[in-house]
């Protein structure tokens, strides 16, 4: 996790740094894609298992999607924390 982490923070510091808008909305993608690739698709498939799942594999496959969103979470932190730098 820690490399995705700081692949947030690289994209956003050099988010902050563009002056122009074009190069920000490229780099603002490229964040969302990072997420999508590492997170979301996971917790799109886990929601779909968990929809078929009896009650013990729930318990599990929700946990892991509470886990997710958590992780999520820290990458829209970095990136506010950083992004924001220059302005």
């Amino acid at each position: 996790l820690k490399h995705i982490y700081d692949r947030v923070q690289d994209l956003a510091q050099t988010y902050s740094c563009i002056s122009k808008e074009q190069g920000r909305q490229n780099t603002h993608k490229r964040f969302k894609s990072l997420i999508e690739k590492e997170f979301r698709s996971k917790v799109n498939e886990l929601v779909a298992k968990l929809k078929e799942a009896d009650s013990a594999e729930k318990q599990k496959i929700s946990s892991k999607i509470i886990t997710l969103y958590g992780q999520i979470r820290k990458c829209e932190k970095i990136w506010q924390m950083y992004a924001t730098e220059g302005d």
